[in-house]
């Protein structure tokens, strides 16, 4: 079987593949490559359908940051105990958003280290 594809039809389906990766950025708040994302849908896109996309994604984000500071993660002490070695017990209380952050930040620095070739205690296997 053989599919063919427009020109047409693959830049649609390129604009939207870049469009979802935008909004996966915005959630991480990935700015940087939000802005690289943005530059290379403005040379994809009609100028009309990207100033209208443009527009969208800025008042989203507006709304977003409004909203945001309901949704901060937050991360409490409930209880530290001090031990006679000098060490301490410590309780905490997350929020799903710092829970999900801790994970991905406890995450990500194991992947750092496994793959820094100066590191001998974390190595991929």
């Amino acid at each position: 079987m053989k599919i063919e594809l427009s020109d047409e039809t693959v830049t649609n389906l390129v604009v939207e593949d870049l469009k979802v990766s935008y909004e996966l950025c915005s959630e991480y708040d990935d700015k940087v490559t939000m802005d690289a994302l943005s530059t290379v849908l403005e040379h994809y896109m009609v100028a009309s359908e990207y100033k209208q996309w443009r527009e969208k994604n800025e008042r989203n984000l507006k709304d977003e940051i409004e909203e945001g500071f309901d949704t901060l993660p937050l991360i409490t002490v409930s209880e530290l105990k001090e031990n006679e070695d000098g060490s301490a017990t410590c309780t905490i209380d997350t929020s799903p958003e710092a829970t999900r952050f801790l994970i991905e930040m406890g995450l990500l620095s194991l992947l750092e280290k496994a793959v820094d070739a100066d590191n001998d205690e974390y190595s991929v296997a």
